[in-house]
């Protein structure tokens, strides 16, 4: 299922460097050629656009009792 890509919406990024997922990023505009987040905690987007394949919707939290 592919990943909201809506601006606004929270987002996990993969990253090919640490061959893992990291975020939470929020996507402040998306299009064909990919889409551009920025870190929550942060104004300015990433400088750079991630394809669509490296988008995903994050994973809930687990909760432990």
């Amino acid at each position: 299922m592919p990943a909201d890509t809506t601006p606004g919406a929270s987002v996990e990024v993969w990253n090919r460097s640490l061959s893992a997922w990291c975020g939470p990023f929020q996507v402040t505009q998306a299009d064909a050629d990919g889409v551009v987040v920025r870190r929550m905690d942060e104004r300015q987007p990433l400088p750079h656009a991630f394809p669509h394949a490296a988008i995903r919707t994050p994973r809930p939290t687990p909760r432990f009792r």
